[in-house]
């Protein structure tokens, strides 16, 4: 071989090597994936995007905690025209963990995405190509994975599933949905929906959120188990998007009714049929825990209170708090001395030395003194009346204190009396917190 085609020869060989050892170098130690659970979505249907940060070295490394909510996160939508658009979330989650990724291992999870909150519009209005960008902010203990895209096809409605779009597109429905309003109206016009159009992909929506709505306690209202179960297990169906989250809450709620073997079923059944998903491996955890406990007491069912009995029982509260209006401890304990002789929980020795502390914050305020008591939430719980009572109390019409009191009572001779009194919310002279203490104002 000449000298000249000698020098091509290892020209061409350097070349080579050098470009095998670059791309060598460029190859990432971390990689993120992105997937959907469904092909294509309709308006107004959640799309839920499945993430994967894969550790393709051969080192085990750290990085915080992908998701949304703690903003390690970033979602950009980009419509087919080139607008861009950044996805958030209204909360924040401050805490967020370290995690360990070891070589090969797949950290997995799952976002939601339906409502724009920042414009308060769905994040996808209208029919048409998306293109969803992901990228990753966090800590990591080596360079940050490239950014992830994937294209999302969202169709049109039929003129009948209009109607739906129409619905989820305001403000008040995602409030309602979210939990932030318990605005009736809006309950109304999403069972009015399941009703008109049964058949409905989004009827299946319909009655997965209408089941975490009467699975909720709030004000005077008991969560409702047996009525959510009834509305989940019609939306336990193969290919609804949503199957994997309905099995879960299934089997959390059949459990909240001592149904242990219904429980464990749908716990098996997720763990057997979604192993991939995040949710399997909750499932797979919850299972380990329920395994070593007895299932809870089935919940008490409700009923309403009789006009003439809480009449009667207002007369008892009515002594009560007129007492403590007054300041006057010994007319409290005099009404607490009438009622203990049926209570043997409550210890009032205890109560009387917490009525002495408020008391005497009560005369070291200067200004007139208000108080103000309401009852809320009567129900009859296996034969006993029960009621919340919300207290406030008010120096120079400004509030100093807020309480509320859960009461059961009985009858004796005629005349009702205290059963068992549980206080929550703040102690009745503790100076509420400062506005800038509070989280989101």
């Amino acid at each position: 071989m000449d000298k000249k085609k000698l020098t091509q020869t290892l020209v061409i060989v350097f070349i080579f090597i050098l470009s095998f050892t670059s791309f060598a170098i460029a190859k990432e130690d971390v990689e993120l994936k992105i997937h959907l659970r469904q092909e294509e979505f309709h308006v107004a249907e959640p799309v839920v995007v499945k993430l994967e940060i894969v550790n393709e070295g051969n080192k085990e490394i750290q990085l915080h905690q992908p998701g949304l909510a703690n903003q390690t996160l970033r979602f950009w939508i980009q419509t087919k025209e080139g607008s861009r658009e950044q996805y958030k979330l209204n909360y924040i989650v401050e805490t967020i963990p370290l995690l360990a990724l070891a070589p090969g291992a797949i950290f997995r999870s799952e976002e939601f995405i339906l409502f724009n909150r920042t414009k308060n519009i769905l994040a996808f209005p209208q029919e048409g190509e998306y293109t969803l960008r992901v990228e990753y902010l966090g800590y990591i203990s080596v360079a940050s994975p490239p950014p992830a895209e994937i294209l999302i096809k969202i169709i049109s409605n039929t003129a009948s599933d209009k109607e739906w779009e129409e619905f989820f597109k305001k403000k008040e429905t995602m409030d309602f949905l979210n939990q932030y309003s318990r605005d009736p109206a809006v309950g109304g016009r999403l069972e009015n929906l399941i009703k008109k159009y049964p058949k409905s992909t989004f009827a299946s929506y319909g009655r997965f959120y209408l089941a975490h709505q009467e699975a909720l306690e709030y004000q005077n209202k008991l969560p409702n188990f047996e009525k959510a179960v009834e509305l989940m297990k019609a939306v336990d169906i193969k290919g609804f998007q949503l199957q994997p989250e309905a099995l879960f809450y299934l089997a959390q709620w059949d459990w909240q009714l001592a149904r242990a073997e219904e429980a464990f079923a749908y716990l098996d059944r997720l763990i057997q049929g979604f192993s991939d998903m995040p949710l399997a491996q909750n499932a797979a955890a919850l299972k380990e825990n329920w395994s070593s406990q007895k299932p809870p007491q089935p919940p008490k069912k409700a009923i309403p209170v009789e006009g003439k009995i809480k009449k009667e029982i207002e007369k008892t509260l009515k002594k009560y708090f007129d007492a403590f209006y007054k300041a006057d401890r010994e007319g409290c304990l005099v009404q607490l001395d009438e009622n203990f002789m049926y209570n043997e929980v409550l210890n009032k020795e205890a109560m009387a030395e917490e009525l002495k502390e408020d008391f005497e914050k009560l005369a070291a305020q200067e200004g007139p003194l208000r108080v103000s008591w309401e009852s809320e939430g009567w129900q009859m719980l296996e034969g006993v009346p029960a009621v919340n009572v919300n207290i406030s109390y008010f120096v120079n019409n400004n509030l100093l204190s807020s309480s509320r009191v859960y009461m059961e009572f009985v009858q004796r001779d005629k005349s009702w009396f205290l059963k068992s009194l549980n206080s929550s919310g703040q102690s009745l002279l503790q100076s509420p917190p400062s506005k800038e203490s509070l989280p989101g104002l």
